[in-house]
């Protein structure tokens, strides 16, 4: 049974890092170094993405793969812009435009 949720989860759970990370000094001020994002959250957030791609990889095909990668990220990057700074219909426009990516590459 080809299963898609465990690495989609943590390709998302890994996408929230990235952004936070991207966005934490704007957000919240929080402002460590490099090094130190470096040191806390690259072992964590490296073993998510290289597991859910190679997972993805293994269920379905590399084109296909990569459409989910992008989706994902484009939609979880999308929703938090939205809900931390303003609404953008471009973005929008663009997670429709690789969901319907997606809908040709899975059939």
């Amino acid at each position: 049974m080809k299963s898609y949720i465990a690495p989609i989860v943590m390709l998302c759970l890994a996408h929230v890092i990235f952004w936070y990370k991207s966005n934490s000094k704007i957000l919240f001020n929080f402002d460590w170094s490099p090094f130190k994002w470096w040191l806390y959250t690259s072992l964590l957030t490296n073993y998510m993405t290289l597991y859910a791609w190679w997972r993805l990889v293994e269920i379905s095909n590399v084109w296909r793969a990569a459409t989910i990668w992008t989706v994902c990220s484009l939609a979880i990057d999308l929703l938090l812009n939205c809900y931390y700074f303003e609404y953008n219909l471009k973005g929008v426009v663009a997670l429709c435009l690789c969901a319907i990516a997606i809908i040709i590459t899975q059939t």
